[in-house]
């Protein structure tokens, strides 16, 4: 009887905790930490890379609850959404780039501006190179759940969340090798979000409610980057610090890596 009375116990609380978690809304952001850009621009208009990169950051997670909007986020450094990188040369010493994520994550479009040393056109073993980036993005969704224990088809929880991200870095590259290039890089940026809840069945309900925060962010990087004929691949040691509104200033660390395809 004891055994019988503990599993009704039991599965009264994970009952309870599906109606909770339901009928609320979880906020959450990913900012992320890496790179994997070298110093060197493509050198030709269209010529570029495609990468699919383990995109490493910070992510923070809140459940929106009455007394929850003021407090502040979990911040958790072990979660690793797969990412993709665009690069496409503009001419000789600018290219266009585009990160996207398959997470929680605003990508991020901008320029990269090569300052100083050769392009990867033209760049030997011994070379050293100079760039800058300036980039951001934006991203919008909207979230909505369904209470498990109604009878009705209508959600009872609709937010819409709002995303942007600004980033300005500058990179340093030496070409290590005629087919590898050691690079390091400093990255500056801002990351907002606002979360507006449309509808909301709990008691007291957060209808009307708006959660926000914010955060600056330190991003440093050291990596290698390696070419093979149409291949390439990058492994990157990084370092993130945030400081989210509500939040203390947190630090953590990353190993990442890319793979993927780079042509003239």
């Amino acid at each position: 009887m004891d055994t019988l009375a503990r599993m009704v116990k039991g599965s009264l609380l994970l009952t309870a905790l599906i109606f909770l978690t339901s009928c609320a809304g979880v906020v959450k952001v990913h900012t992320p930490a890496p790179l994997f850009m070298t110093a060197e621009t493509t050198g030709k208009t269209l010529g570029g890379e495609f990468l699919f990169s383990s995109l490493n950051g910070t992510e923070g997670s809140l459940l929106l609850e009455s007394d929850s909007l003021d407090d502040p986020l979990k911040l958790r450094n072990d979660v690793t959404p797969l990412g993709m990188h665009l690069g496409v040369g503009i001419v000789e010493k600018v290219d266009f780039y585009l990160r996207s994520s398959f997470n929680d994550s605003p990508g991020a479009l901008g320029l990269k501006w090569q300052v100083y040393g050769k392009t990867k056109q033209e760049a030997q073993k011994g070379d050293h190179s100079i760039a800058v980036i300036l980039g951001g993005g934006s991203t919008q969704s909207e979230t909505e759940s369904d209470d498990l224990f109604d009878d009705d088809n209508d959600s009872d929880y609709e937010a819409e969340t709002d995303q942007t991200l600004r980033e300005i870095g500058v990179i340093y590259s030496y070409r290590s090798g005629d087919d590898s290039v050691t690079y390091s890089s400093l990255r500056l940026g801002t990351h907002d979000v606002e979360v507006d809840i449309k509808k909301d069945s709990g008691t007291p309900s957060l209808a009307g409610e708006t959660f926000e925060a914010e955060t600056t962010f330190v991003n440093a990087s050291v990596g290698v980057r390696r070419y093979w004929k149409s291949m390439t691949a990058s492994l990157e040691l990084s370092a993130q610090n945030t400081n989210w509104t509500n939040n203390k200033s947190t630090t953590f660390a990353f190993l990442g890596g890319v793979l993927g395809w780079h042509w003239d």
